[in-house]
């Protein structure tokens, strides 16, 4: 499998003047036998650790309504958007953070 050429490839870390840390791997490994899918995670400091008393459950909230109706589109219609390209959505929570994912094909990101 392709996975340890994906393993080898040069990670680089980049850090924002406000804060954002980005960490991706370069492109070089990307062939025509590596893996189809690509995977983009947004993840936030703001697991149930960092609540305090005056905000109990906020963790929980942002993680079951991170998909949810916006003013510009409902819930169904990201979805439905999302798995026509073929990818998939999904929301985790740890203690330490809340981790907002998407995988689609590659071509498709």
């Amino acid at each position: 499998r392709a996975y340890a050429s994906v393993a080898a490839s040069p990670v680089t870390v980049t850090k924002s003047k406000t804060g954002i840390t980005v960490v991706s791997v370069e492109g070089e490994h990307v062939s025509k036998n590596s893996a189809p899918a690509s995977s983009v995670s947004l993840v936030v400091k703001a697991g149930s650790r960092e609540e305090g008393t005056d905000n109990v459950g906020v963790a929980h909230f942002l993680k079951n309504f991170a998909f949810k109706n916006t003013s510009a589109r409902t819930a169904f219609r990201t979805t439905r958007e999302a798995e026509l390209l073929g990818g998939f959505l999904s929301a985790n929570l740890t203690r330490e953070n809340l981790i907002l994912s998407t995988d689609f094909l590659r071509g498709d990101l």
